[in-house]
Order: C-alpha cells, then structure tokens, then sequence
C-alpha cells in the first residue's frame, strides 16, 4: 500500500484470497496483490496468482508493476502463472505493468488483462490470452 516496493519470487503462491472480510472498518481490496499510489511490485519467475475471489493483481493510481523478468531464468522457474481470479491483472489511474516472455497469464473468468484509459501493458504479451488493455504495446521481434 503506496508508495511500497515489493518483491516476490520463486515458489511463492498467493491464492484463495476473499473479497472483503465478513467485517470490516476498513476498505477492503478484491485482488490477490494490491498496488496503489505509485506502489512498486516486481512479480518474479516461479511465482503463482490464483484463484482470488477478485483480481489476481490490482495496480491503482500510478503503481508499477513488473510480470516476469529479464534475461529468462532457466527452469524450473521459467515466467509466472496467474489463473482462476476474476481478472487477471487490472491496471487503473495511470498505472504501467512490464510483461516478460514465459508468462503465463490466462483462465482468468472476466479477462487476463485489463486497463481503463489512462493506463499501459507493454513488453511481450505473448503469454496472456485475452488482452483487455487498449494501451498495449508490445515488444517488436528483431
């Protein structure tokens, strides 16, 4: 919760997650993984986002997010897996993700990705199957 910077990696997996507790005073935040107000997460190789009761990872208000890494790592952790949440990765209010090759980013029920108009998905997007994002750029193949 911003401005924060983390990292996760290896045989992390963030699953199961609901999305408001049965009482709360708070806010509560549907998604796996939250990112807000200029929040840094870099989402290593290995890593596994599932089956959350809302978005897998919710970038908001210029956050940064980071899927995968560069140069590729060698197996057994080749990209990360983010699957069964209602959305894949929502990026909001100015907020970026960087996608890295060996991703893979699908069977997510609503999208895989999404992104209101104000926000970027760039790199390769190979590994993400249905790509809500307007603002995608993706890496060009040399």
């Amino acid at each position: 919760f911003g401005p924060a910077f983390v990292t996760l990696a290896g045989q992390t997996i963030i699953q199961n997650n609901s999305t408001a507790p049965s009482t709360s005073i708070g806010l509560a935040y549907p998604a796996g993984v939250f990112a807000n107000y200029g929040s840094t997460v870099l989402v290593g190789p290995g890593v596994q986002i599932l089956n959350n009761h809302g978005v897998g990872i919710l970038a908001d208000v210029q956050a940064k997010v980071r899927l995968g890494t560069y140069p590729p790592v060698p197996p057994p952790f080749t990209g990360i897996t983010i699957s069964g949440n209602t959305e894949g990765v929502r990026l909001d209010h100015m907020s970026i993700a960087e996608s890295f090759a060996g991703n893979t980013i699908s069977g997510n029920t609503v999208a895989d990705a999404t992104c209101d108009t104000t926000s970027l998905l760039f790199g390769d997007v190979t590994g993400i199957t249905v790509n809500k994002c307007a603002n995608t750029e993706q890496t060009k193949k040399k």
